[in-house]
Parts: structure tokens; sequence; C-alpha cells
């Protein structure tokens, strides 16, 4: 739901052959770096689900675009990193 969004990911290779064989969404597409790294473009109706899809690869993507999933990416991963700073 939302407006269009285009979204732009770059997997670390760990993660690359995952993403080669998953088929998220019709207008995905890819494209093989040479360090074995892939990259990721989508356009998609708004950022929930995608923001969601992104958090399960942790940190073997980074996103690059848009700026507000970066953002939302960034502080839910600070927060993650904040529940294992303190012993159990």
């Amino acid at each position: 739901q939302g407006e269009p969004v285009k979204a732009r990911l770059r997997f670390a290779p760990a993660a690359s052959r995952w993403v080669r064989e998953a088929h998220f969404h019709d207008s995905q597409r890819l494209a093989e770096l040479p360090d074995g790294e892939l990259m990721f473009e989508v356009t998609v109706q708004g950022t929930r689900e995608i923001t969601r899809w992104i958090l399960g690869y942790g940190a073997d993507v980074e996103v690059l675009e848009p700026p507000e999933v970066r953002q939302t990416v960034t502080a839910a991963a600070r927060r993650m990193a904040g529940m294992y700073d303190t012993p159990g």
C-alpha cells in the first residue's frame, strides 16, 4: 500500500545466492557486481513490506535508496544492537 517507491539494495555475497533464487516482486532487477555482491532494484507500493524483508537479511544487505527506508533500517539495527549490549 502507498505511493510507488524505488528501492535499491546491495547484498553481500553471503546473501546473494538466496536473493537470486527468491522472487520478491515482479519489478525486481538484479545485477551481479564483480566482488560477488548483488545489486537489487525494485519499485514497490509503500515501504512496510520491503522494510521487513530487508531486516530479515541483517548485516548482509545495505539499503542505498530510498533514504527513509535506510533510516528505518538503521533505527531498527540500533534498537537490536542495544538489546544485546547488556548481559541477559
